[in-house]
């Protein structure tokens, strides 16, 4: 088991065609997703257009860990903590990726 608390972050689905709504969800740990949210500051259609999500996260930050914000027209909760079931690193010649089974 991975000592490291994980969290689910739900994110409107941009791949999807403009007449569908659907989430995507994404993992990492707090500090990933504080670099995410920082990136997502200091890109400036980003931070107009994920203002919810980046105030979400301040407020998260600041102790309302209810927090929410809204991802394919539904309000959920910013963060969701998750149990990392396994992790594998698999290694190709020069490619390498982690693959991680995340329980909800």
């Amino acid at each position: 088991m991975i000592s490291q608390q994980f969290y689910q972050l739900r994110l409107d689905d941009c791949a999807t065609p403009s007449f569908v709504s659907f989430d995507k969800p994404y993992y990492g740990t707090l500090d990933e997703i504080r670099g995410f949210i920082a990136a997502l500051e200091q890109d400036e259609a980003c931070r107009e257009s994920d203002a919810a999500p980046i105030a979400a996260f301040h407020a998260y930050e600041s102790g309302d860990h209810e927090a929410k914000h809204y991802a394919a027209y539904q309000e959920l909760p910013l963060l969701i903590p998750v149990s990392v079931l396994e992790r594998k690193t698999v290694t190709l010649r020069e490619y390498a990726w982690t693959h991680m089974n995340i329980w909800e």
